[in-house]
């Protein structure tokens, strides 16, 4: 079996929790108590070292080759008309790195 991390929202998880112990019957015991110590638990688990990853495909540094640690300029010649520029851009849609940035994100 594989251990694979799962991300998910404790503190969603914690209000659930708290709503269906308060739902439960006053007098069923065994259900609260189950329900509190699923939020003592869940308060326990160590927090993952974890940041949001923004896409390349949200990125405002796409085809930057300023910003954009995947994209370059390159100049090409060409004898008959001249010399051009030419923009490399090597992201994929599902790419990222740590220089991403969504356009709405606070500087």
């Amino acid at each position: 079996m594989k251990d694979d991390v799962r991300l998910i929202n404790a503190n969603a998880l914690t209000r659930w929790l708290e709503m269906n112990k308060s739902n439960a019957h006053p007098l069923d015991y065994s259900t609260k108590g189950a329900y509190a110590s699923c939020i003592t638990m869940v308060g326990a688990m160590e927090s993952i070292d974890a940041v949001p990853v923004v896409r390349c495909r949200e990125c405002i540094y796409r085809g930057s080759e300023l910003e954009c640690p995947m994209c370059h300029d390159e100049y090409y010649y060409d004898e008959d008309d001249g010399g051009d520029w030419v923009t490399h851009d090597k992201t994929p849609d599902d790419g990222f790195c740590h220089k991403g940035k969504r356009e709405a994100d606070d500087v």
